[in-house]
């Protein structure tokens, strides 16, 4: 089985409405590893790991649904609310890191290379000033030209932009063609296929119907 989710969650346990707030807010950073580490395609008896945060005496690992390894982490819903509240997201991210370490502390101990890869693509996330972005697909134009879908996530929202590219001159034109919430349930689906089309480049979803265009200059 590929590993292909990397998570960090409060428990469920808590209350939806914190949880909710809790896991949008983490989406960015587990979305950037998870990415990463289904490239690596390791082969595990789990689909997913899944960090919950929790602040009782709970089991440290247990198997949390099917394919899913769940390991809890120490953390203070207080703590975190007064981060949050400060709206410094690169303080909440760094906060969120420190409780993937020490959940990569425990899942070391069994998988180790997994775990290693983990710390790899967090340290990656910070060098890229937590920023996750990345191209989804891309298709030639004309000539030199080409149009690629470019994602941004953030601990805020979720931004698919249709950039024209030339080979040469880099970013000739560019539009954003949807936003969302940081929710892979809300905007993968929309992350279908590009389509030329006269004189616009136009983004499909997984049905077939078109989200955004970008118009092409004379």
């Amino acid at each position: 089985m590929k590993l292909r989710k990397f998570l960090l969650i409060l428990d469920p346990s808590y209350k939806a409405r914190d949880a909710i707030h809790f896991d949008f807010q983490t989406r960015s950073l587990c979305h950037f590893v998870g990415r990463h580490l289904e490239k690596d395609k390791f082969d595990t008896k789990y689909s997913q790991i899944v960090f919950a945060a929790h602040d009782g005496n709970l089991p440290a690992i247990e198997e949390y649904f099917p394919q899913s390894l769940l390991i809890r982490v120490k953390f203070s819903l207080g703590e975190y609310r007064l981060i949050e509240s400060s709206k410094d997201f690169s303080a909440l991210n760094t906060y969120f890191i420190g409780l993937i370490g020490s959940g990569l502390s425990v899942l070391e101990a069994f998988e180790p290379k997994i775990a290693e890869a983990c710390r790899r693509y967090v340290a990656a996330f910070v060098e890229g000033g937590h920023l996750n972005k990345w191209t989804d697909s891309s298709i030639r134009v004309s000539g030199k030209l080409r149009a690629s879908l470019e994602c941004a996530m953030t601990s805020e929202e979720f931004v698919a932009t249709i950039a024209l590219v030339d080979n040469s001159a880099g970013v000739i034109s560019e539009a954003v063609v949807f936003r969302s919430k940081p929710d892979e349930l809300l905007f993968a689906p929309k992350l279908g296929k590009l389509q030329l089309s006269g004189d616009r480049v136009g983004l499909l979803d997984k049905h077939g119907k078109r989200v955004g265009y970008l118009k092409l200059p004379p």
